[in-house]
């Protein structure tokens, strides 16, 4: 929510698409 301070979030980590 807007109203709330920004929370920390873990980076998010982009997975190599499976071939």
């Amino acid at each position: 929510d807007y109203g709330k301070p920004p929370v920390e979030k873990p980076p998010v980590v982009k997975k190599p698409p499976i071939e």
